[in-house]
């Protein structure tokens, strides 16, 4: 599996590590290749993964309501015996808590 990694923190980490008060020359011109190579990686396309629960409401004897909890929005009549894993509005993961 892929990890995604934020550039920013990919470049603090280096400028923590060659953060000391004296710096050759050399070290000055790796650092500066490690960071233009960082900023030119292509960034992926990637988004935050959100979860949440299903906020649930009884609307009658098999039917229920469903609320994303994320973006709000209804899912109504919804048989009781059938559960989105994702919101269809923002894609949000409902299989665990938030």
């Amino acid at each position: 599996m892929t990890d995604y990694i934020s550039r920013q923190a990919a470049i603090e980490a280096l400028k923590f590590i060659f953060g000391g008060d004296v710096i050759t020359e050399e070290e000055s011109m790796v650092i500066c290749a490690c960071f233009n190579a960082i900023r030119d990686i292509p960034a992926a396309d990637v988004r935050e993964n959100v979860k949440g629960e299903w906020t649930v409401e009884k609307i009658g004897e098999d039917s229920y309501s469903l609320t994303c909890p994320v973006c709000g929005a209804k899912g109504d009549d919804i048989r009781s015996d059938f559960t989105f894993n994702f919101c269809p509005n923002c894609g949000a993961d409902m299989r665990g808590e938030a």
